[in-house]
């Protein structure tokens, strides 16, 4: 799964998941909410689908590495893309902070991905 900002339907919003198409926690509302009415008569799903946005928000505006860390975890996430629609959305945010906890995969022409670092898990015998 990708982090990338969240916008308004019908823009460039949601671009990285539709090109790639790796996953992302919330695309366009409007399009999401349209293929999942069904599913969000569910109490518990209605409230998944509102704290997506506010998710995605706070990783990239949580200036603490391990909230960020954490909630990438709770969705699976292993890049966070910053690019030109993420910086004209979080204009008063270090974006460049990602690097201090993560690993830079791609720096070029004003976009830049980050990959979460994962530990080997050692087994025991």
């Amino acid at each position: 799964m990708i982090i990338e900002a969240q916008g308004d339907d019908y823009t460039m919003y949601g671009r990285i998941s539709a090109f790639t198409g790796l996953p992302t926690p919330m695309g366009w509302v409007g399009h999401e909410y349209q293929w999942r009415v069904n599913w969000l008569n569910n109490d518990a799903a209605w409230a998944n689908f509102n704290s997506r946005e506010a998710d995605v928000d706070s990783i990239y505006t949580d200036p603490q590495p391990q909230h960020v860390l954490a909630k990438m975890t709770h969705y699976n996430a292993q890049y966070v893309y910053v690019g030109p629609l993420e910086y004209g959305k979080y204009p008063n945010v270090d974006l460049k902070r990602f690097g201090a906890f993560m690993q830079m995969v791609y720096d070029a022409q004003g976009v830049t991905i980050y990959r979460v670092i994962t530990v080997a898990k050692t087994r025991h015998v």
